[in-house]
């Protein structure tokens, strides 16, 4: 088998493959411009709808998108959830914030006031 020279047509091909006629193999790779000569298998490929003159191509899809990333949950605000569904009064001021000691308790230390508002915040926001 001999390579097709990479001369003559810009074509491209949507996917991988190679083929094989006439004692000649063509390789291509998806989306990559290559050069063919005028001949049997540059009509066959096109025949067959396997690659298309470069000019014709559609552009190639764009790259994916990066995963978004995923936020670890936090703690703080999940203990504020449960107190949220635990419901019990005697957890909360009048004006039905959590009481400061309740949220320490649950926490295991002193968490500062804007960090439990914040947290609040969010809780009540989910």
């Amino acid at each position: 088998m001999k390579p097709v020279r990479n001369e003559g047509i810009e074509v491209v091909c949507r996917f991988d493959f190679c083929f094989t006629m006439n004692n000649e193999v063509v390789t291509f790779q998806e989306n990559v411009v290559r050069k063919m000569p005028k001949g049997p298998i540059l009509n066959e490929l096109l025949k067959r709808g396997h690659i298309m003159y470069a000019n014709e191509a559609p552009p190639p899809p764009p790259p994916p998108e990066p995963e978004p990333e995923v936020e670890e949950e936090d703690p703080l605000v999940a203990a504020l959830e449960s107190l949220i569904e635990e419901g019990d009064p005697e957890n909360f001021k009048k004006d039905g914030t959590p009481k400061s000691a309740v949220v320490n308790k649950l926490a295991g230390r002193a968490v500062a006031t804007e960090e439990r508002e914040t947290a609040w915040q969010t809780a009540l926001n989910r």
